[in-house]
């Protein structure tokens, strides 16, 4: 995973007022598969009663909502860092 998009959600949950907590995963996820091909990140929604990838797993609608939240808010930030460096295209130009 991408330590800059990383540290962009951290940032952008700390401005919003959410803890958060930094995370490994073991499981396959799509994220892993696209880092070959470019920045990848994922955001965790807690799950209740900690059950994943199960018939039982679910999550409160405000975790989901504060979930959304951070990652509308790191779309902002990526954005605005990319309109800061003009037209470069650089891939770089959007994560620093």
């Amino acid at each position: 995973m991408d330590q800059s998009l990383i540290d962009t959600f951290a940032e952008q949950a700390d401005s919003l007022g959410y803890k958060t907590l930094t995370l490994g995963s073991m499981a396959g996820h799509d994220a892993a598969h696209m880092a070959a091909v470019t920045r990848s990140g994922m955001l965790f929604v807690p799950s209740i009663g900690g059950k994943s990838h199960c018939p039982e797993e679910a999550s409160a609608l405000c975790d989901i909502e504060a979930a959304a939240n951070v990652l509308f808010h790191a779309l902002l930030k990526l954005d605005q860092n990319l309109d800061q460096k003009g037209t470069d295209t650089d891939e770089d130009a959007l994560f620093s």
